[in-house]
């Protein structure tokens, strides 16, 4: 068997390398963008796209990129475009990269769309639909989660220096230390009380997103992805691989292949293309 050579130097030598959380997001994005130029390598999950770009930037690889799911985080999309390039880890507008594949008419032309009779766009916009009404306390108490996470997660102290030369100057930097003075204030609006009012406004914007259709977006695209194929897709009449992992992979190239021949890239995803064009142009 021939040895792979993974040495950095091999493995960046494209002109623009994306690091990206799995083999579904390096399936839609080449296809979709139809770039030789752009070289796809998958980390395994968020913070495997972080730190495979942080390392590959620590040593110079000023060609690497990473591309990662919102989840119930922020997106960074308003610095995509920005004069000096993209930032290095670009994070999408939307929850995870799978709510670009709910396009119930794209998804019908899917070779994965077996039964008989075979759903039409509609049929599959209907079961999209209806599973994301079923995701709506699901989606808000996810939310509410995630803040109280990033509420205590907040200013957490780094690792402390070497140095220290004792038990209370242990004690004095973690007592001392912002994330600590501030834990009282966010115990308190972390209550019972407080979370009903969490759930209550964040159950608000669910059921708004919902009603304007924005749940493509901020809804979990992953499960709704999983009921929709169910529902069309035969398993025992597949030929090759019927895992999920596979199937799901496969449709996002379908969708893809679907979205560019029809003009329909996603708008948040033809202006990252364009961004890293610009950057391409630039360095070259």
């Amino acid at each position: 068997m021939a040895k792979v050579d993974y040495s950095p130097g091999v493995l960046y030598r494209a002109p623009l390398v994306l690091w990206v959380e799995d083999e579904l997001t390096r399936s839609y994005l080449a296809t979709l963008w139809d770039d030789v130029r752009i070289q796809y390598l998958v980390a395994g999950g968020n913070e495997g796209v972080r730190v495979m770009v942080d390392s590959a930037r620590s040593n110079q690889y000023l060609n690497v990129f990473g591309v990662v799911d919102r989840d119930d985080g922020k997106s960074n999309i308003e610095k995509w475009s920005s004069r000096g390039g993209p930032p290095k880890v670009c994070r999408l507008p939307v929850h995870e990269i799978e709510n670009y594949l709910l396009d119930g008419e794209a998804l019908r032309h899917s070779r994965y769309n077996n039964r008989d009779p075979r759903c039409t766009g509609e049929d599959l916009e209907g079961f999209m639909r209806k599973k994301a009404e079923g995701l709506l306390w699901y989606t808000t108490c996810r939310q509410t989660l995630n803040e109280l996470k990033m509420r205590f997660q907040a200013d957490f102290p780094a690792l402390p220096p070497q140095d220290l030369d004792g038990r209370e100057a242990a004690l004095r930097y973690i007592c001392d230390s912002p994330w600590f003075l501030g834990l009282d204030a966010k115990v308190k609006k972390s209550s019972r009380e407080g979370v009903d009012q969490a759930l209550e406004r964040l159950g608000e914007r669910a059921a708004n997103a919902l009603a304007v259709d924005d749940w493509r977006r901020d809804f979990a695209a992953k499960e709704i992805l999983g009921d929709v194929v169910s529902r069309f897709c035969h398993r025992p009449g597949l030929p090759g691989p019927r895992d999920s992992a596979s199937i799901h992979a496969n449709i996002a190239q379908e969708v893809a292949e679907q979205q560019r021949m029809e003009g329909r890239v996603p708008s948040d995803l033809k202006t990252l293309k364009d961004a890293f064009e610009n950057w391409l142009n630039r360095t070259r």
